[in-house]
């Protein structure tokens, strides 16, 4: 419909229902992630620079009034899309295939339409704005965009507005669209999109005009993330000195009307409660006493974070000043009659480490959790992260101590494979903290490799490692193979067999609906299988025919007895893809060649085709290039085969079957590269 609507919108007397039309749509357009929408296309017919339209401009601009009259919120967007911008692109609107009310020629024009068109927009556009505070920041976000007589028309309309009845909020949401406007250009030096200074000069006076008289309003601002000066950036060190000097004079300024309640419920207002906090203690404005301690008991007592991290970095900003004994001797003073939460909450104002912890465990039970539960892991240095780890986890936030690990996996000061053991075991199956909190693969995979290099060492047991990683196996996938789970199963098939019961239904069995647990199991054991592809006995390259042997025969036992005989030959076919060469060089290597020609098993060689097949991986070639990769490998198995077909006939005739599958492929590449070429792709 869109299609169609942009085609007509190409007939000058077309143009207004099309147009009523799209505006409608776009009134009731629910909105999207897709740019193909009834708003875009009005851009795209109306676009002054590349019109999708045979009407000329005057024609254009009735279809707009009419448009402001009949669908004035589409009429404002579209305004408001039209309005030049310092980089821009369009997608070019659907051309009518059978009229010919598409001129045949190019749709642009001069720079001189352009302006105007600018103009009429801009001058619309004011009219319209009403006073709502979206439209309004608009026309200030198009200032340095639009032409010098529509940039005078807009400043010119801007006082005009400051002197006007307009809503608090739509005043204070202008004075924050200049003062951010103030700061781009006076933040680039002589870029050449920069407004010249007496342009700049005459928006600050705009600008000032537009202050708010409302403190909070004022200066709330320099709180947030990244505070846009009105009088620019400059070098990063002195803009950081300048917000930390004017948010310590925000704070002058609001203390005495707002008070200690007052600043605390601010916090929770602003992107920066902590910045809050180190304003109040650059102030000095609460001295040592009663009014410093009824803050910070307030602040730390509240129940809304952004309260607490203002008054912890009260305490922090406040030590630096002081001293360090300023928190100590704070709540020696003050701190006896305060609950311990609140007295946890102003020892993690402290720097971590044993002093801190001394502390702490002066602490009832429940200030001890608190501050457990809130301490940031990254605070801890080396010596004491084994300390950590272990009251991290006593206080139930096991992943938290694993990022803390991880950190340090690769470090000399790395803590205990057994604490990493037990950390792991307490933070299995992968449930976040109370808080959230979750270890990513990548800790985790940097953790096994930790515990890996302790099982050389001696430190830990290869077989409490192998357990751990069959709990870990989905957050490790990505990152690693459970190797030491893996060379486990390669010494005995127990662990194989139960995971083919687990992933797989016996022969005959009838379907059922899994349990969310029971989908977890089996979702866990396919994974263990699916990643296994070291044949068991294979040492160095050489696989021990003999061990090979009995752990095949002993599994092949076992998966009958489970009534799996069919897959769980398919599974040991996979897994036997992995062989390397024999000693002759032909793939696969001796003790598989025996287990093929002994077994007979067809499901055995179809797990050995799906196995050697997926190991190929992805192919990247040239489009044109054909099948002569496929070539390649259909050469190299009729090669093996060959060697093999005197001792190992049934090896034999695997390959050269397996080498057929290569060749359709071959010639199904000959045949694409030969269309594309000829389609000239």
């Amino acid at each position: 419909m869109l299609w169609a609507l942009e085609r007509v919108a190409w007939s000058p007397a077309l143009l207004g229902r099309g147009a009523l039309v799209l505006a409608e749509l776009a009134r009731r357009d629910p909105g999207g992630s897709l740019q193909n929408r009834p708003r875009m296309s009005l851009r795209s017919i109306f676009l002054p620079w590349m019109p999708a339209t045979a009407a000329p401009m005057e024609t254009r601009l009735e279809v707009i009034d009419l448009l402001r009259e009949r669908e004035p919120a589409a009429a404002w967007n579209l305004m408001a899309d039209l309005l030049p911008r310092w980089h821009d692109s369009n997608m070019r609107a659907g051309r009518p295939d059978w009229r010919e009310w598409a001129p045949e020629g190019d749709t642009r024009t001069t720079r001189l339409v352009l302006e105007r068109h600018a103009e009429e927009m801009t001058h619309r556009l004011i009219a319209d704005a009403g006073t709502e505070a979206p439209r309004w920041r608009a026309l200030v976000e198009a200032i340095d965009d639009v032409p010098l007589a529509a940039h005078e028309a807009l400043l010119e309309a801007l006082a005009r507005a400051a002197d006007r009845g307009l809503p608090r909020a739509t005043r204070t949401a202008v004075w924050n669209a200049l003062r951010e406007l103030l700061h781009r250009h006076r933040s680039v030096g002589k870029a050449d999109w920069r407004m010249p200074d007496d342009r700049l000069d005459a928006i600050e006076e705009v600008f000032r005009r537009f202050e708010p008289e409302d403190l909070v309003e004022r200066y709330a601002w320099l709180f947030s993330n990244r505070p846009a000066l009105p009088d620019g950036r400059g070098d990063y060190r002195d803009h950081g000195r300048r917000v930390e000097e004017q948010r310590v004079e925000a704070m002058r300024a609001w203390y005495p009307v707002l008070c200690t309640q007052g600043v605390i419920s601010l916090a929770a207002q602003v992107d920066r409660p902590d910045a809050l906090g180190q304003a109040l203690a650059g102030t000095r404005l609460l001295q040592r006493g009663a009014e410093e301690a009824s803050f910070v008991r307030s602040a730390l007592a509240s129940d809304v974070r952004a309260a607490r991290v203002a008054g912890r970095a009260y305490l922090v900003s406040a030590s630096r000043l002081r001293g360090p004994d300023t928190i100590p001797t704070l709540l020696a003073a003050e701190g006896a009659a305060w609950p311990h939460t609140v007295q946890a909450e102003a020892l993690l104002a402290l720097p971590t480490g044993q002093s801190t912890w001394a502390l702490v465990e002066a602490l009832a039970e429940a200030g001890q959790t608190h501050y457990w539960g809130e301490v940031p892991p990254f605070w801890v240095e080396g010596p004491d992260v084994e300390r950590a780890m272990r009251e991290l986890v006593r206080h139930g936030r096991p992943h938290a101590a694993l990022d803390l690990a991880a950190a340090y996996a690769d470090k000399p000061d790395a803590p205990p494979a057994t604490v990493v053991r037990d950390t792991l075991l307490a933070a299995a199956r992968l449930a976040p903290d109370a808080n959230g909190e979750r270890a990513s693969g990548y800790e985790i995979t940097m953790l096994f490799e930790l515990l890996e290099r302790a099982v050389v060492a001696g430190e830990i047991g290869e077989e409490e490692v192998a357990q751990l990683e069959l709990l870990y196996l989905p957050a490790i996938s990505d990152e690693r193979s459970p190797r030491l789970l893996h060379a486990a199963m390669g010494r005995e098939p127990t662990l194989f067999v139960e995971a083919a019961c687990l992933a797989f239904r016996g022969e005959g069995e009838a379907a059922r609906d899994l349990s969310p647990e029971e989908q977890g199991r089996a979702q866990l054991a396919y994974e263990l299988l699916h990643g296994w592809r070291t044949p068991p006995g294979l040492a160095e390259g050489v696989i021990d025919g003999a061990q090979l042997t009995a752990w095949v025969t002993a599994a092949r036992g076992r998966l009958a007895e489970a009534n799996r005989v069919a897959i769980g030959d398919v599974l040991i076919g996979e897994l036997l893809s992995g062989s390397p060469p024999g000693a002759d060089g032909a793939w696969p290597a001796e003790p598989v060649r025996d287990l093929i020609e002994q077994t007979r098993s067809d499901e055995l060689l179809n797990g050995l085709r799906a196995g050697r097949f997926n190991q190929r991986g992805v192919v990247s070639k040239h489009p044109l290039t054909g099948g002569a990769l496929e070539r390649a490998i259909v050469e190299r198995y009729e090669a093996d085969a060959a060697t093999l077909a005197a001792r190992w006939p049934r090896t034999a005739a695997f390959l050269r079957s397996f080498a057929q599958s290569y060749a359709h492929d071959a010639e199904r590449e000959d045949l694409d590269a030969e269309l594309r070429h000829d389609l000239d792709w």
